[in-house]
């Protein structure tokens, strides 16, 4: 149907980020958001979840959520002093231990309440798919506002917009889910890896850096830090490199509260697999998609690591050895 001028109104849906919004989050890096109605209370009964999850032992925690040694990208960690948290790039196949060993029994699990889980699970993976797929609605916004060709998140969401039920299929993508500890559960500044994160908190603490602003029809605001809404919206790396730096990445902290606080944290991350077409962003040629990832990933701190092995990284990267 076309409009009262004639002219048929453009292909596709209607925008979920109006252009003040696109062009806050090109400037900042972030931007809080109003979830719809069923996502907002999809993470409301993450949150809940959360809460009944975390008052399991560590060793059940780990169990359910095995995790490789010193690898923060899947499973259950812990670090000591500061928080404990799930990651969920895949879900876990519970018959047999990551490390192949002995089977898990369904009676333990039973004793242990355990198949409250898979209420859980099912509800993580609606939330994972909810959320991508809005996420993918705002790359498209910014596809529009930057003249981004509209194709150009196919490849790279690959594999992206459902929670992978298997290791071998599993994205850099990420679903995890926080607990913070009472005057001691901190993050320190940093950008985020990949394209989009969506971070929806209980409590405060996580507190994003306001740039002065230019541009917004709301006068100048003075830099520094300001607390995040509960649903906040970030840039990744990422996408600012992909953006030729139009878009910033957004930085943000998590600082300590006497409540500690729970969090739930997507993000949306460039897919490993074949290449990158520069084209597609306005640039020229074509990148290895692993090798951007581990160029990106390879060069920074982890602020999910526990604090001895953060301090040690930076000092491998002073020392120039080889990061």
């Amino acid at each position: 149907m076309a409009d009262a001028e004639g002219v048929p109104p453009p292909p596709g849906p209607p925008p979920f980020l109006d252009a003040r919004q696109v062009q806050r989050l090109c400037e900042q890096g972030h931007l809080a958001l109003d979830l719809p109605t069923h996502l907002a209370e999809a993470y409301q009964a993450v949150s809940d979840d959360l809460k009944e999850f975390f008052t399991l032992s560590a060793e059940e925690k780990a169990l359910l959520y095995p995790s490789r040694s010193a690898d923060t990208e899947q499973g259950y960690v812990r670090v000591d002093g500061e928080k404990e948290f799930i990651t969920l790039r895949y879900l876990p196949q519970r018959s047999v231990a990551d490390d192949g060993s002995d089977p898990i029994s369904e009676d333990h699990r039973a004793e242990k309440g355990w198949p409250k889980t898979e209420t859980m699970e099912k509800r993580l993976s609606q939330t994972w798919s909810d959320t991508a797929v809005l996420l993918l609605r705002i790359l498209a916004d910014i596809a529009a506002a930057l003249e981004i060709h509209p194709r150009a998140w196919d490849t790279l969401t690959e594999g992206s917009l459902a929670l992978p039920d298997r290791r071998e299929v599993a994205s850099p993508s990420l679903l995890r889910l926080f607990r913070y500890e009472p005057q001691g559960g901190t993050a320190e500044a940093h950008t985020d890896l990949g394209l989009l994160t969506l971070c929806v908190c209980r409590g405060p603490g996580l507190q994003v850096f306001e740039r002065q602003a230019q541009g917004t029809g709301q006068g100048d605001v003075p830099p520094g830090w300001r607390d995040a809404a509960d649903a906040t919206l970030l840039v990744g790396d990422t996408l600012r490199v992909l953006s030729s730096n139009r878009m910033r990445a957004g930085r943000h902290r998590v600082q300590a509260t006497a409540g500690g606080r729970h969090s739930a944290v997507f993000g949306l991350r460039a897919s490993t697999r074949g290449e990158i077409d520069l084209s597609l962003f306005g640039g020229h040629g074509a990148v290895d998609a692993r090798q951007f990832w581990d160029a990106l990933r390879g060069s920074r701190v982890n602020v999910n690591w526990d604090k001895d092995r953060r301090d040690a990284f930076r000092a491998k990267m002073r020392a120039g050895a080889g990061v």
